[in-house]
């Protein structure tokens, strides 16, 4: 009803001012939802009933039962069936609260029979499981405190490392109220994930504390280090393969006498660890870890032995060694040296090769034998690296067929370290080791042709070297021509034993190194420039590309003349058409000019024969060339090659010719 009010303070007047005043029907609030929360979350709880008429200024009050501290919060009407009160976070404690709410601020509070009940958080205690198999459904029991609350639905949830849903199914509540059960379904990742478990009370959910699981492979063997046990010792086997810790094991090793061990998780989910028994004799085994279905086999060996090395003498740098023993094995056998792996080449039981050395350096070394899948099985001997002899040049490389050249060897590391020899094809001849970079040998007698040459410092037990020997017939001169030549001329040799596939070359003087390659023209027939420094009469003879004599010291001889300084008495000058003869003065270092010698004179670019007597070059001029100059240079040659040192000028003239007399 809705009341107009006025005031009078006699009963008899009445206040011009008058007032509305609504009077309401009481409201009748006969449930609340949802009957409970959590303390650590927002709520809105929601009281229904009749006749809950419009306000702006609704409250609600929660009075703890234990202590009787209220809590008062915003309420708001929602329909004339009911108001919501508005719970914000942490205004709760974990208690039994009695309900009253106010439609007008607070002046008036209405009590009802009804109560709300908070909670604290869901807490995780327990899993039946601490892992599952992926793809795979486990069943698991969820233990803990507030999981599950009548009239809730509670779901188990798995969230990877990042927050991120991989999984939710809804949980059943276990009879005692300890917690719910869960199917949890693995995905196929192999991961860390956590479990939690949200409650939902129809208003908001909350989710409970996170508890780690691990969704782990289904558990398998790959394989086992080592493969090989050694008789009469116990060995820890590592078995790699999907083991979760939280997984017991045994080891089963099936032999001649089975044993049953528990297996020792290593630092990871990866590998286990295995004791084996000690076995009393050479045997196949199998070591099985219970309850897989994958085994191991393993092989109970003899030690292996080390008894000595072939060469006994050995070089940093070597290819291989041989290594004498017992005990080996082929497949899966390795030597080490200097830290060095490579795999054991084993030839029988009794020898192998060893690749090891070859980047080892000079030193007293420990050589390691032992099994890639077992190092524990190995044996240890020391050997002794010495610097690897280096050659570096050997000279002479050629020589005559009737031996003796003495070939003299530079290089490094050189020692005695038992025979010492050079090696000529086949043929063997004893070296001398002068110092540690130097060794000489003598060539023996053997046919022409090109020879392998190697040496050997132990015994012949290594070879080094890579180097070859000439060894060519002598070769003859019959005739050198001219006999007389400057420096540049080609001189024509004749004799026997000129060799194509032979180098050769002029050699001239008396061992000056004044040298020239030869040009073979056939058996008996050769060519080479005169390259002297050296004036006068000088010995020539034919030596092999590194300077060997192969023609005698001095098999023939020419005269090699220096240039000569070239002057005229008068003008040089002549009529157009040639034919008069000229003199030129010569003069040189030369003791003497040879007046057979075929001496020249160049007009320009023509050569026309000369005489010469003593230090007078006489000769004809040539007729002049039309279309050309009429001066010309003039010099003399000496069988075709430059001979004077300066240049004259020569001038052709018109020939005077008479056209009249007069008077």
């Amino acid at each position: 009803t809705k009341w107009i009010v006025s005031v009078s303070d006699n009963g008899i007047d009445l206040s011009t001012f008058e007032a509305d005043f609504i009077q309401f029907q009481d409201p009748t609030i006969h449930s609340v939802s949802p009957k409970f929360g959590f303390s650590s979350a927002s709520n809105i709880i929601t009281l229904i009933g009749d006749s809950v008429h419009s306000s702006d200024s609704v409250k609600c009050l929660f009075r703890d039962v234990n202590s009787d501290e209220n809590v008062v919060v915003n309420g708001i009407i929602f329909n004339e069936t009911a108001l919501n009160c508005e719970v914000g976070e942490n205004d709760f404690t974990s208690t039994v609260y009695l309900i009253s709410y106010s439609l007008n601020a607070g002046v008036d509070w209405c009590e009802t029979a009804l109560s709300f009940v908070t909670l604290s958080s869901p807490l995780i205690e327990s899993l039946s499981h601490e892992h599952g198999i992926v793809n795979n459904e486990l069943s698991a029991m969820v233990l803990g405190k507030n999981l599950a609350v009548g009239g809730s639905l509670s779901f188990c949830q798995l969230i990877d490392q990042d927050g991120v849903e991989a999984m939710k199914r809804s949980a059943t509540p276990l009879d005692d109220g300890s917690g719910i059960a869960c199917k949890i379904t693995c995905p196929s990742a192999t991961t860390l994930y956590h479990v939690i478990v949200s409650v939902e009370n129809g208003v908001t959910p909350v989710s409970s504390s996170q508890h780690p699981f691990w969704c782990i492979p289904e558990p398998a063997i790959h394989y086992a280090y080592p493969k090989f046990i050694a008789v009469g010792e116990s060995t820890p086997i590592v078995v790699y393969g999907n083991f979760h810790p939280g997984i017991i094991f045994e080891c089963r090793f099936e032999g001649r006498i089975p044993s049953v061990t528990p297996a020792r998780h290593m630092i990871d989910s990866s590998s286990l660890e295995c004791i084996s028994p000690a076995y009393s004799s050479p045997q196949s085994i199998s070591l099985e870890i219970i309850g897989l279905v994958e085994t191991v086999l393993l092989n109970v060996i003899d030690p292996v032995r080390v008894e000595a090395t072939i060469p006994a003498v050995i070089f940093s740098g070597s290819d291989s060694i041989i290594i004498k023993g017992n005990n080996f094995i082929p497949g899966g056998m390795i030597c080490s040296v200097q830290g060095k792996e490579t795999v054991l080449e084993v030839i029988n039981g009794t020898h192998a090769v060893c690749k090891s050395v070859a980047e080892a350096k000079p030193s007293s070394v420990a050589l390691d034998i032992f099994f890639k899948d077992a190092r524990q099985i190995s044996d240890v001997t020391n050997i002794t690296l010495y610097p690897t002899p280096l050659i570096e040049t050997v000279s002479p490389t050629s020589g005559l067929v009737y031996g003796g050249t003495t070939l003299v060897v530079k290089g490094r590391n050189f020692r005695k370290l038992g025979r010492s020899f050079c090696a000529f094809g086949d043929i063997v001849v004893e070296a001398n080791i002068h110092s540690s970079i130097h060794l000489s040998c003598v060539t023996p007698e053997i046919a022409a042709g090109n020879v392998p040459v190697k040496f050997s410092l132990d015994n012949g037990m290594t070879m080094i070297g890579n180097q070859s020997f000439s060894f060519v017939q002598p070769i003859v001169l019959h005739s050198v021509s001219p006999k007389t030549a400057v420096n540049g001329t080609d001189l024509f040799l004749t004799g026997k034993g000129f060799r194509r596939n032979v180098t050769i070359k002029c050699s001239f003087g008396n061992g000056h190194g004044d040298f020239s390659l030869a040009k073979v023209v056939s058996s008996t027939r050769a060519s080479c420039p005169v390259v002297a420094r050296t004036f006068g009469y000088i010995g020539l003879s034919v030596v092999t590309s590194d300077n060997m004599r192969i023609s005698g010291a001095k098999a023939a001889e020419i005269y090699n003349h220096p240039l000569v300084a070239v002057t005229a008495n008068k003008t040089l000058f002549g009529s157009d058409a040639g034919g008069q003869e000229i003199e030129l003065l010569i003069s040189s270092e030369a003791d003497e000019l040879l007046e057979h010698s075929a001496i020249g004179c160049l007009f320009g670019h023509r050569s026309v024969p000369a005489t010469v007597t003593r230090s007078v070059v006489k000769c004809m001029t040539p007729p002049w060339e039309p279309q050309t100059p009429r001066n010309v240079t003039l010099t003399v040659n000496l069988n075709g090659m430059e001979f004077s040192k300066n240049v004259l000028n020569f001038e052709y003239i018109e020939a005077p010719r008479v056209t009249k007399i007069h008077p």
